[in-house]
């Protein structure tokens, strides 16, 4: 499921065709109303042309980061990014990173030097995740491009899903058992002969 605005951005041709749309300004902005008079959703055509306006770069890291620091804590993302990435992407997303907040005016020197030594991509992933901490404090998160890969196969799952997906295997499997141990009784009981010899042998 996509958020409004990305929703708007993916499907712009057929929310504009829609019959029950209008147009309104307010403020000196334009909103589009889709759906229905009565409750229709108001989508801002200025967020919608921001997110078409960010370029698109290709690095996976900073796919998975930018995607999930919001939602997991920086102790699991760190680790994920550590195992799953090799040393060297790792360095070439911090350096991808450095070169488009150059410009923004932040301060990022310490983050910007040059790690070495046997913890070299642990310490590599904390300064990218200082540096987009900084970025987020601004309020330039919506100036970055939209990071993307071009394989699927480079992004990492969270633990937690992995961890839901068996919570889930194993509460289907316990259910069953439980199911198939009901049914054995109540087919115990509804056979008389099987009761009868049941209640002879109890006597």
């Amino acid at each position: 499921m996509l958020c409004v605005a990305c929703d708007a951005f993916r499907f712009r041709s057929i929310l504009t065709a829609s019959a029950n749309e209008s147009t309104k300004v307010t403020d000196e902005k334009s909103y589009t109303t889709v759906g229905s008079d009565n409750g229709g959703i108001c989508l801002s055509d200025d967020l919608v042309v921001n997110n078409a306006k960010r370029e698109l770069e290709v690095n996976a890291v900073l796919c998975f980061l930018c995607n999930n620091i919001e939602n997991h804590p920086f102790s699991v993302v760190k680790s994920i990014v550590t195992e799953f990435y090799r040393e060297d992407e790792i360095v070439a997303a911090k350096h991808m990173l450095i070169q488009t907040v150059s410009s923004k005016g932040l301060n990022i020197e310490k983050y910007s030097r040059r790690r070495i030594g046997d913890n070299k991509a642990k310490t590599t992933v904390d300064d990218i995740l200082g540096i987009l901490s900084l970025v987020d404090e601004s309020g330039l998160h919506e100036s970055l491009p939209i990071f993307c890969v071009a394989d699927t196969s480079r992004l990492p799952q969270m633990v937690d899903d992995l961890s839901d997906i068996t919570l889930i295997r194993n509460t289907d499997v316990y259910l069953r058992n439980q199911l198939n141990t009901i049914s054995d009784r109540l087919a115990e009981y509804e056979n008389p002969n099987k009761v009868t010899r049941m209640c002879s042998i109890a006597t």
